[in-house]
C-alpha cells in the first residue's frame, strides 16, 4: 500500500495494491500539526493500523445491489492474494509498515514489511513528484519536447508526432499517444535488459518497442511507458 499527501487537496490518500496492481484507494482529510498532535497523543499505532485495516470504503460487486463493507484480510481473500504490504506515510516520514499473508499461495513465508514486491504503477507518483520538483526548479518545461532533453534515447519521431510532441505534461496525464501498455517485469534470476534495450524492445527486454501510434494530446489513453 502506498500513503501520498495531495498538499493542494489538504488529503491523505491511501491505495492499496494487491499483487502489483492498485485495487481501490481510500481518501481522508489530513489533520493540521495541531490536530495531528493531539491524536497522536491518544491514538496508538495499533489503533491507526486498525483504522486501516477496517475503514476500506464499500466495494459494489453487483449493478443494484448495496455495496459490501470488507476489512482488509476479505479483500485479499476475495483476489485471491496470498500477501500485501502496507505503509503509511504521514507527514513526509514512514508512520507505519506492516506485512499481511505470505509470498505465495499455499507457501510458509510470511510477507513483512521488508518484503520485496515489483513496484508497479507505484512509481508514478514518485516520477511525478521528482518530474514537477525539476519544473519548479527550471530544469525541466512541462510543455517543451522531451526529445529535446532526451540523450541516450529519443522518442521515434513518425507521422504522429509531425505537429504534435511528446510533452512532461502530456506523459503525467496520459495523453502523450505512446504505446506499452504494461510491464510485466522480469524473474529474479532472469538477465535484466537495460533501459535502451527495453524502450526499443530489443532481448532480452520482454515487451514491444514504445512509440508513438497517436497523435500526442489528443486521445487519453493508459500506458505504462
Amino acid at each position: 500500500m502506498l500513503a501520498t499527501k495531495a498538499v493542494r487537496t489538504g488529503k491523505l490518500v491511501i491505495v492499496v495494491v494487491l499483487a502489483g496492481q492498485v485495487v481501490l484507494s481510500v481518501e481522508g482529510q489530513v489533520l493540521s500539526l495541531a490536530s495531528k498532535q493531539r491524536q497522536a497523543k491518544v491514538e496508538s499505532v495499533e489503533a491507526r493500523i486498525k483504522r486501516v485495516e477496517q475503514g476500506i470504503e464499500p466495494l459494489e460487486f453487483k449493478k443494484g445491489e448495496a455495496p459490501l463493507a470488507l476489512d482488509l484480510a476479505q479483500v485479499m481473500q476475495l483476489a485471491n492474494d496470498p500477501g500485501l504490504a502496507v505503509a503509511v506515510i504521514d507527514g513526509f516520514k514512514i508512520a507505519w509498515a506492516k506485512g499481511y499473508g505470505f509470498t505465495e499461495l499455499a507457501g510458509t513465508r510470511r510477507v513483512t514489511a521488508k518484503t520485496l514486491f515489483q513496484a508497479a504503477s507505484i512509481s508514478k507518483p514518485a516520477t511525478a513528484m521528482g518530474m514537477l520538483a525539476l519544473v519548479q526548479q527550471g530544469k525541466l518545461s512541462l510543455d517543451e519536447d522531451v526529445n529535446a532533453k532526451l540523450k541516450t534515447w529519443k522518442i521515434p519521431e513518425n507521422e504522429f508526432t509531425r505537429e504534435q510532441k511528446v510533452t512532461l505534461r502530456r506523459l503525467a496525464s496520459h495523453t502523450a499517444g505512446l504505446t506499452v501498455s504494461g510491464f510485466p517485469g522480469y524473474d529474479v534470476d532472469e538477465k535484466l535488459p537495460t533501459l535502451v534495450q527495453i524502450f526499443n524492445g530489443k532481448k532480452p527486454a520482454n515487451t514491444p518497442p514504445i512509440h508513438v501510434d497517436v497523435v500526442p494530446g489528443t486521445k487519453e489513453q493508459r500506458v505504462e511507458a
